[in-house]
């Protein structure tokens, strides 16, 4: 088969890269129309790439091309590396990668210059070829009269058009890549620790503010216990300064009482010693008359004198 009839049968050239400047021929091997020849192509890539995936407007073909990948074993999926808390530490934005917002895993740059995983860059790849696959498989967007292009491969950081699927290996993003891995335990250990300090020292300070609010409410009931017993103390005083200065006046009210019934009780005295005095002399007949005489022969009677009264 010739070069011409593999231009027919697949729509595009299997050498040459489309451009806007030159068209690619219908699928009938008719000459396209000055529409067609003036469409900007939207996928510089993909053109290049479509005869390469077998991609054929028949169904036997799609059929057989569904059946190869069906029949084709699926990846293992790899085993996880280092887990790394994000939000114990912060991972460093420049060892991500936009597609799966993991630390990067043998990274690759494409040739807008940007670095992705290479499963991740790979896995774009093969999203974007089933979109085309897809956009083949539908008879209307391969007709002649159809203007649909297909899905453009765009990259994941830019999403510009990628040209090329070329991969080099980002050697010094790999190496500071391990260096994060190799030292990340550690300071994810160093973390850890300090924020379970952090912990004790805000437990702590709850602690302090309990025992302090604690305090103040017991000072507060002790200043209040203290300022009545101050009050009671105060009454007590005023209490018993009045009663030093009643008892003052009843000792003041008593001496003069006891002074008046003492002079009554010595004049009483008196009296009573007066009288006592005159009943003894007159029964006794001891009292001594002023004008007597005395009779021969007997001795003179003298009186006892009284005794006079203080």
């Amino acid at each position: 088969m010739s070069t011409s009839s593999s231009v027919r049968r697949n729509g595009y050239p299997a050498q040459a890269r489309p451009s806007a400047s030159r068209a690619a021929p219908a699928a009938n091997g008719r000459a396209p129309t000055e529409a067609q020849a003036l469409r900007p192509n939207r996928d510089l890539g993909t053109a290049r790439s479509a005869p390469a995936l077998g991609v054929q407007p028949s169904s036997s073909t799609a059929e057989a091309s569904r059946a190869k990948q069906k029949a084709k074993p699926k990846p293992k999926a790899k085993p996880k590396t280092l887990s790394i808390d994000e939000d114990l530490l912060p991972i460093p934005h420049g060892l991500l990668c936009v597609i799966c917002r993991d630390p990067f895993k043998d990274p690759v740059f494409t040739e807008d210059g940007h670095s992705y995983c290479r499963g991740c860059i790979l896995g774009w790849f093969g999203a974007h070829d089933s979109r085309v696959r897809e956009f083949y498989e539908v008879p209307a967007n391969i007709a002649p009269h159809s203007r649909k292009m297909p899905p453009t491969l765009l990259a994941p950081m830019t999403q510009l058009p990628l040209t090329s699927r070329t991969l080099q290996p980002n050697i010094a993003l790999k190496q500071a890549v391990e260096a994060f891995r190799s030292e990340r335990p550690a300071e994810e250990a160093r973390e850890r620790e300090r924020r379970q300090l952090l912990q004790k020292v805000e437990e702590a300070k709850a602690a302090e503010g309990d025992l302090k609010s604690n305090f103040n409410q017991e000072l507060q009931a002790l200043h209040g216990k203290m300022q009545d017993l101050q009050d009671q103390l105060g009454q007590a005083n005023v209490d018993l300064q009045a009663a030093k200065e009643e008892a003052v006046k009843l000792q003041e009210k008593a001496e003069v009482c006891a002074g008046d019934d003492f002079d009554d009780l010595e004049y009483e005295l008196a009296q009573l010693e007066s009288e006592f005095g005159k009943e003894s002399a007159e029964e006794l007949g001891l009292v001594r008359l002023p004008y007597h005489t005395e009779i021969p022969g007997q001795r003179p009677k003298f009186s006892r004198p009284r005794s006079q009264s203080t």
